[in-house]
């Protein structure tokens, strides 16, 4: 759903004087249009511009509401015909495009978009649009180029920084993305959103000790989800510190039920040789995600472990059959294959972990 009240402020100014009444009923509308009851507030705005036919606002919200029930025509009628009687108002012509833009109509609003900028090429927040335009099409360098400069025209903004780590993290320039991040935080330190989305880039940049400073501190400013409390605990796993790691795991799925923190806790209890609910976390991760192949891959290693060669066998080929480059499932039924005296077939599935990783231990 739109959310238009909150950009039709310009409009409502240029309402003429002495309009109370229709004003009130306006903003009727606009709660109804907010609460999704579609009809009701169109029903609201067209008794309204039937005894105010100019009243900008409710030609605005009308438009907002045909858009959103598909009456697409009606819509660019209304908005074309705003945007006409207020040509050389950057501000309205923006409104009109980012109603499009929400309404997931890009085309429309780049027009109007190019629009603005010819009539203010220093207006921020339609340079911001147009870089999450450019990037919703996949013109990265464009998006980043034109975030950059949203960053220069509205210093005391973090949504350019943001959208730009998120481009940069999507290319695989995490180190980018934290740099962008961090500009943000500088202007927002406490900004929960911010500091999840850099403790997760720090995650992927195995910046351990950086991820549980900032996730810790994302968590107390509100970022209380079961993908923070998952990252967290993978922060603390990768400086073997598992008691942390594993409380980290509990609370993600304290919060929500799901495989990966089943599979982790599953990894600790296999670390700490606890073996019998290590078989059970991880027999209740592929109850929820049958093609988690790490999990076959774990069983077979306690299998291994105990000294069970055809479980592990039957393990290590399950987790193949999800992915037939893991290379350290290869390895391991390698070393199966080589205990039962196979050495040829040992020698093929070494090999064969060499090709699909060459760089493994």
């Amino acid at each position: 759903m739109l959310t238009i009240h909150s950009v039709v402020l310009v409009l409502l100014a240029m309402a003429a004087l002495g309009l109370q009444a229709i004003e009130e009923r306006y903003r009727e509308a606009a709660r109804l249009y907010e609460e999704g009851k579609l009809p009701e507030a169109e029903q609201v705005l067209r008794q309204i511009l039937r005894d105010e036919p100019s009243f900008p606002p409710a030609r605005f919200q009308l438009g907002a509401v045909c858009l959103a029930q598909g009456q697409v025509d009606e819509a660019r009628a209304l908005f074309e015909g705003l945007a006409s009687q207020y040509a050389s108002s950057s501000e309205i012509v923006f409104q009109v495009a980012v109603v499009y833009f929400l309404a997931e109509d890009l085309v429309t609003a780049r027009t109007y978009l190019n629009r603005v900028l010819e009539l203010d090429p220093r207006h921020p927040e339609a340079t911001l649009t147009l870089g999450q335009l450019e990037g919703l099409e996949g013109n990265d360098e464009q998006a980043l180029a034109l975030l950059g400069d949203a960053t220069v025209l509205s210093p005391s903004d973090v949504a350019p920084h943001y959208y730009r780590a998120a481009i940069l993290d999507r290319l695989g320039r995490h180190g980018e993305a934290a740099d962008a991040l961090q500009e943000a935080l500088r202007v927002s330190p406490h900004d929960g959103r911010l500091l999840r989305f850099l403790g997760a880039v720090y995650v992927t940049l195995e910046q351990w000790p950086h991820a549980v400073s900032v996730l810790e501190e994302a968590i107390r400013n509100g970022a209380v989800d079961p993908d923070v409390y998952l990252d967290l605990g993978r922060a603390h796993l990768g400086q073997e510190q598992l008691a942390p790691a594993r409380t980290a795991f509990e609370k993600s799925l304290e919060l929500k039920r799901s495989a990966e923190p089943l599979l982790q806790l599953g990894y600790i209890a296999w670390r700490l040789s606890d073996y019998d609910r290590a078989v059970w976390l991880l027999e209740e991760c592929i109850a929820l995600d049958p093609d988690l192949m790490r999990a076959y891959h774990f069983l077979g290693l306690i299998a291994l472990r105990k000294g069970e060669l055809q479980r592990a066998e039957r393990y290590f080929l399950d987790a193949l059959a999800r992915d037939q480059g893991f290379a350290e499932a290869q390895f391991n039924l390698g070393k199966i294959t080589l205990r039962q005296g196979k050495t040829e077939r040992a020698v093929e599935l070494f090999l064969e972990a060499v090709k699909s990783s060459p760089d493994y231990k």
